[in-house]
């Protein structure tokens, strides 16, 4: 028996473990089911009053049992503490700054807004809590009572709000968690309670840029709007706006949570904001990112996330108040009304903003292109839609390049408009000049307003002999009968569409061959549909589409094109040979260079197509003789050719899409992006051998080839992992655009998510694009680092774009203990010390106890000998008395 108590202490000590609480005491305590995939997560809460260890534990969702990592903290949780599993606990976390507790990582497909089944399952698979959760659309499902096995709306709730994330929930009937007490006799009851509510603090998306004005007009200011979604007041002083140019506007005050309360506006200095785009961030006073808004070109690493640019007398606006997925694209539009300090108010061209109550006049109808093509024919229209006369003397109207007439009796012999009558005004009157093409907006200010009481704007260019006129109250439309001084007369009569698609085409059996017509446009403006017949059987849609003949000939190509009420078609013959038939279109003198080839780049070779529309405009913006029909060669041959060329090229995959960018990747060498506006691609990886057949085009300030779906790209195998170009920092330019490079210098400046890497001659920015998870690294100004990555070129110059934390390798400055680090955040070696601190103290323990076992085990068995030898001798003396 003392052996086992020894053996027993031997293992407690050598192998400790911590003590935990009942497992029910674990529970899930809000659901967030509501944000999207990457980003979905649910929190789970002890209840009880000891320390918990859910080491193995999993989170049960689809019928699956998702492993649990330690993404920050640890498996052990205080009595009280709240930890949260995520999908992808990176993003998780750095959407929520101000949460610092605990994150496990795991990973699920999606969790259903409509319910599903979910659970905790222990170490040895044990269920610690399984059901259904409730419909959630808005915010996250709260738990009111942890102590109930409820699962009901009486005892779950969607908090409209968005979530209480690692705190206290909205409708929680939880107070402070109990306090370990002595034992007594008679046992007793505790109520749980959870610990207090925790300060709130305000994180990211808790405050919204809402609305901005970035080119105002003439006299007023740009400025930027705030809002606050949420229930808190929220004290803003202290807080910056910082745009792309690292230009900071201190702010102050405070954000309420009623009415326009919840709306702050702060006036910025002319140029703060750029008119073709730029990046604004939102920081609170400790700094942290609140809400960040990139527009029109500003390149932030995803162009393709970019709200759209705006132009006076447009804002840029979220498309309700505090409406927010973290995208910008989808989150904002322009707007032509912008509401300074109000809420949104969305109108496109031809939507009217009503002043209101001195908004009896509004412009009813202008003829900006009239058929004569004199100038002295446009008109603008006013009507009275009141009940009772306006005298318009002193009434102005104001055009978009700011030219202004205002109304007086010697105008015309009377300045009264009846109610429900029209005044005609044409331009032999006013001599306001609207622009054909472009956009115009005409405002209206009654007298002595400074802001326009009626407003009409059209961004598009105004068509021959049509007059932009009001059909119903606030609904305009174009008409081809302009009623001057008369009721408006709406007659519209549909165009069929035109289509830009030319030329003969030759190509070979199992050539990908790519036929583009997304130059056709529509008289009336509407959305076309492309309908594609090859001649071989096989039949398509869409405006730029690939296909593939498998036998020579001579094939119709059919297409057909229609906006919804009429359809237009046209023919092309199609010569297809063999491939022992074809002949190889050569290259002019001047690029006798074609096909040479690379270490993991092969040859360009050219898509022969369009000699048509295509190939005269890429002549007329270049003065370049080479049409789509003969591109070809290495592909540092094809950058010389225009923007139009069809070409195909082979490579290996450099970066596969999701990674820098969902619509774009790269392939390795002499490289180039291969870009899809569609974000249609197969499945690929790094180092993938593939085919690709496009169009040159340019995607921002990047040379790319832009493809039309996924059938575009072949996967020819594996071509191994591509080695980067050594480059040094002097170097990067236009030369090696798209290339994957590595280069090493030092840190000269580090302004998070830009590394400036030089050496003794130049430097160059390194940009850590969010797409890639890289977290924030401790990089300190004169360490030695090396960065793999894309090069990219921006307006503003080059840069190197990491694709993960394996393209970074830094060399930290020498430690008193002339120790170095490489790839390892701080946050990383600091942890990794305390493991193994950690390590030798239970190594060390367990040794002593040990010692502390070996020592009993003797002295039992010395006391044993000697009870024994006592025996011996007793028996001895015993036979020797008798």
């Amino acid at each position: 028996m003392r052996y086992c108590f020894l053996f027993f202490l031997f293992f407690v000590y050598v192998f400790p473990v911590q003590v935990c609480a009942g497992e029910q005491d674990i529970i899930i305590n809000e659901i967030a089911a509501y944000e999207s995939s990457d980003y979905e997560w649910i929190e789970i809460f002890n209840k009880g009053a000891s320390k918990a260890d859910i080491t193995g534990w999993k989170f049960f969702e689809g019928g699956t049992n998702h492993k649990l990592t330690v993404f920050r903290g640890d498996f052990i949780l205080d009595s009280g503490e709240y930890a949260v599993i995520a999908n992808d606990a990176a993003k998780v976390a750095a959407k929520y700054p101000t949460y610092t507790g605990t994150i496990f990582d795991s990973s699920w497909s999606s969790l259903s807004e409509k319910g599903e089944e979910i659970g905790l399952k222990n170490a040895q698979s044990a269920t610690i809590e399984q059901f259904t959760y409730l419909s959630t659309t808005i915010g996250s499902l709260e738990r009111k009572d942890a102590g109930a096995a409820d699962y009901t709306s009486s005892n779950w709730k969607e908090y409209e709000k968005k979530n209480t994330i690692g705190a206290k929930n909205s409708i929680s009937g939880l107070s402070d968690p109990p306090q370990n007490q002595q034992q007594s006799d008679s046992p007793s009851l505790s109520p749980i309670q959870a610990p207090p509510e925790p300060v709130w603090v305000p994180g990211r998306g808790d405050v919204l840029i809402n609305e901005l004005l970035s080119d105002p007009e003439e006299g007023e200011r740009e400025w930027i709007e705030l809002y606050n979604p949420t229930r808190h007041d929220i004290e803003i002083s202290g807080w910056t706006l910082e745009n792309g140019s690292r230009t900071s506007v201190m702010l102050s005050g405070m954000l309420g949570t009623q009415d326009l309360k919840r709306f702050a506006v702060f006036d910025v200095t002319a140029g703060f904001l750029r008119n073709s785009g730029d990046s604004v961030e939102l920081r609170d006073s400790r700094k942290f990112l609140i809400d960040t808004v990139t527009y029109g070109d500003w390149d932030d690493g995803d162009l393709l996330n970019n709200a759209s640019r705006t132009q006076d007398p447009l804002s840029l606006a979220r498309a309700g108040d505090g409406a927010n997925t973290f995208h910008n694209k989808s989150d904002f539009q322009s707007t032509t009304t912008p509401t300074k300090g109000s809420s949104n108010r969305i109108t496109k061209s031809g939507e009217v903003f009503d002043g209101g109550k001195n908004a009896a006049v509004i412009i009813s109808e202008i003829l900006p292109n009239p058929t004569s093509q004199d100038p002295r024919d446009e008109f603008i229209e006013l009507y009275n839609k009141g009940s009772e006369p306006v005298n318009l003397e002193g009434w102005t109207l104001r055009t978009f390049d700011e030219r202004a007439f205002v109304f007086h009796a010697k105008e015309a012999s009377s300045l009264t408009l009846a109610p429900k009558a029209y005044f005609f005004a044409p331009r032999s009157m006013t001599y306001l000049v609207l622009r054909n093409k472009g956009g115009d907006r005409i405002r209206l200010y009654p007298p002595d307003h400074d802001a326009p009481t009626h407003s009409l704007a059209y961004q598009d260019s105004a068509p021959l002999g049509m007059s932009y006129a009001m059909k119903t109250v606030n609904q305009y439309e174009w008409t081809r009968t302009p009623t001057p001084g008369k009721e408006n007369s709406i007659t519209n009569e549909n165009q069929e569409p035109h289509i830009a698609f030319d030329g003969e085409y030759v190509g070979r059996v199992g050539e990908f061959m790519t036929f583009d017509a997304s130059d056709s446009d529509d008289p009336d403006n509407d959305p076309l549909d492309f309908a594609w017949s090859f001649g071989d059987g096989a039949t398509g849609v869409g405006a730029i589409i690939n296909h593939t003949y498998d036998a020579p000939g001579t094939y119709t190509l059919l297409l057909s094109v229609g906006d919804g009420k009429k359809r237009t078609a046209l023919t092309k013959n199609i010569t297809i040979a063999s491939d022992t038939d074809a002949q190889r279109i050569s290259l002019p003198v001047s690029r006798a260079k074609a096909y040479i080839k690379e270490a993991v780049l092969q040859q360009v070779i050219p898509i022969r197509a369009v000699r048509g529309v295509k190939e005269k405009r890429a002549r007329r913006s270049s003065g370049d003789t080479v049409s789509a029909s003969d591109a070809g060669g290495a592909l540092t041959d094809i950058r010389a050719l225009p923007n139009g060329s069809r070409v195909r090229v082979s490579g290996v995959v450099s970066v596969e899409p999701g990674i820098l960018s969902e619509s774009y990747f790269y392939i390795a060498g002499s490289g180039i992006q291969i870009w899809n506006a569609g974000k249609a691609f197969p499945a690929l990886h790094r180092g993938d051998a593939i085919t690709i057949a496009g169009t040159l085009k340019k995607n921002g300030e990047d040379r790319a080839i832009r493809i039309a779906d996924a059938a575009a790209i072949r996967v020819n195998g594996s071509g191994g992992d591509p080695a980067p170009h050594d480059v040094a920092p002097r170097d990067i330019g236009e030369q090696n655009e798209g290339w994957l490079v590595r280069v090493t210098g030092e840190v000269r400046k580090v302004q998070w998510p830009n590394i400036y890497i030089g050496d003794e001659q130049s430097q160059v920015r390194a940009y850590i694009a969010r797409t890639t998870q890289i977290p924030h690294l401790t990089v300190e100004k004169g360490e030695t680092i090396t960065v793999q990555g894309i090069v990219s070129q921006t307006k503003t110059g080059f840069r190197i774009l990491p694709r993960d934390m394996n393209d970074i390798f830094l060399q930290k400055k020498e430690s008193s203990e002339n120790v170095e680090e490489e790839n390892l955040p701080e946050d990383i070696a600091v942890k990794d010390n305390e493991t193994r601190s950690s390590t030798f103290k239970y190594i060390w323990t367990g040794l002593a106890m040990l010692l502390v076992v070996a020592a009993g085990l003797l002295i039992e068995y010395l006391g044993k000998r000697k009870k024994k030898d006592n025996k011996s001798a007793e028996i001895v003396d015993r036979d020797t008395t008798d």
